[in-house]
């Protein structure tokens, strides 16, 4: 065998080796991620991996103004759990240039205290108050969806 042919690197072997350097959400086996942009302004731009917020760490959430994006749509398999999706989430939010990512559910919650609470401004992707539940089945046995918002911060004085 010569020398060259057991430098040899394959195909899947590059991929996987990408992904351990990269560590990107992308690459890990069973888990889809899909980004539905609903401002047409946002343009994705990589950066540090957000924080996740859901029901259960709301109150932890910056009080600003801030808008969201689009909808980062996760799924895992139903073995791996919520703890899985929110990890996913994150991986893809850095990936987008998120300034946060909050579960779809909790920022409709978020968006009514800020109001209420911080006459902070916070819009839906959608444009409309309330929201759908973050988690859909997408097989009963299988599969677990979770929907996070990527949100950005507005700039002080912007109108949201």
């Amino acid at each position: 065998m010569a020398a060259s042919e057991s430098m040899r690197i394959t195909r899947r072997e590059l991929y996987w080796m990408g992904c351990v350097v990269t560590a990107a959400s992308s690459c890990a086996p069973n888990v889809r991620s899909v980004f539905r942009a609903t401002d047409s302004t946002f343009s994705p731009n990589p950066g540090p991996t957000p924080r996740v917020y859901v029901e259960s760490n709301l109150e932890e959430a910056p009080r600003s103004k801030m808008r969201s994006v689009g909808i980062i749509e996760i799924t895992v398999p139903r073995s791996k759990g919520m703890e899985y999706a929110i990890k996913a989430a994150a991986t893809k939010g850095g990936e987008l240039g998120c300034w946060a990512v909050i579960e779809h559910g909790a920022f409709a919650k978020l968006q009514s205290q800020a109001s209420l609470e911080f006459g902070a401004s916070v819009e839906l992707a959608h444009g409309a108050h309330g929201g759908a539940p973050a988690l859909h089945p997408s097989s009963p046995a299988k599969k677990l969806s979770a929907e996070f918002d990527c949100v950005m911060q507005a700039p002080l004085g912007s109108p949201t």
